[in-house]
């Protein structure tokens, strides 16, 4: 009796899970995602510029979000052009935001001296960055790209709206419980170390993260998702999506990496029926705001 009315709150939370109605077997939008997906792996070793939030959520912003949305985008345009729909001003958009998404990247790839030159302008490189994703989505816009087809868009919003407002306040009370239950989180957090007694210094760090966290959830509850999901099987494309989603929590704490596996799945499968990243975004920024602000309050 009690597993039939978890499975029934659990659909009616999250609703059922459906196939594609957009079927989408390309292999060379696949192979683009895979490559962005190098990339990342290899942002991942070049490591992060922990002591410059803005410049740090930029950086992980344009490398998880920005480079796959933009082999996107020019996948889209190849097509268009391939079947004689031809727009100058999608492409220039297109080529602009690809240029400004990898300008930060190139320069942290170029060695160790590029990171003193780059933390002297460092919101205007932020704004780079930004600006790079922007440019995509409007040459997406510009070129008629379904954005929904791709999980980049509003989705079901006026499903996911009141769900993500009451999930809100349910994880925002279950992270500070988390937080104060489990010793290896309240240890953790926040993670910018010099943030734990600079109030000013952990809002901008937060700036940062909701930077940091838009990227992220547009290439896992985005991108990477909904292509796999529209070659068919969409159970296969969550669990994938959720060990993916796993390995990348293995330097965080012990209590967070287990529970990393259920939470991808719960929030691939919300994504999925949201139509959108935006909500899962919105609820990852909310859980890590909340436990880093609960970190910084332990602390004084």
């Amino acid at each position: 009796m009690w597993k039939q009315k978890v499975i029934t709150l659990w659909f009616r939370a999250l609703g059922r899970l459906h196939e594609t109605d957009r079927p989408l077997r390309d292999d060379l939008l696949l192979q683009l995602v895979g490559a962005a997906i190098c990339v990342v792996l290899y942002g991942g070793l070049k490591g992060n510029i922990l002591d410059a939030q803005m410049l740090r959520g930029a950086w992980l912003c344009s490398m998880q979000g920005g480079v796959p949305l933009a082999m996107v985008v020019l996948w889209w345009l190849w097509r268009e052009h391939q079947a004689g729909r031809r727009d100058l001003l999608a492409h220039c958009s297109a080529i602009l935001g690809t240029i400004a998404v990898s300008v930060l990247m190139a320069a942290r790839f170029t060695g160790h001296g590029s990171i003193k030159l780059l933390k002297l302008y460092e919101a205007p490189m932020a704004a780079v960055a930004l600006g790079g994703i922007g440019l995509l989505y409007a040459a997406a816009h510009r070129s008629r790209m379904r954005l929904d087809d791709f999980g980049l868009g509003l989705g079901d919003w006026r499903w996911w709206l009141p769900r993500s407002a009451i999930a809100t306040g349910v994880l925002g009370v279950g992270a500070c419980a988390a937080l104060y239950t489990f010793a290896d989180l309240a240890a953790f957090y926040p993670r910018v170390v010099d943030a734990r007694h600079d109030f000013g210094l952990l809002m901008e760090s937060q700036l940062g993260m909701f930077m940091a966290i838009f990227g992220w959830e547009m290439l896992f509850r985005g991108i990477l998702l909904w292509v796999f999901a529209r070659r068919g099987d969409i159970k296969g494309a969550i669990e994938a999506n959720a060990v993916i989603f796993f390995l990348g929590h293995l330097n965080k704490p012990p209590s967070e990496m287990f529970l990393s596996l259920p939470g991808g799945i719960v929030a691939c499968w919300f994504g999925w029926r949201a139509g959108s990243f935006l909500p899962v975004w919105i609820l990852h920024s909310v859980q890590l705001f909340v436990m880093n602000l609960a970190g910084y309050w332990m602390r004084q």
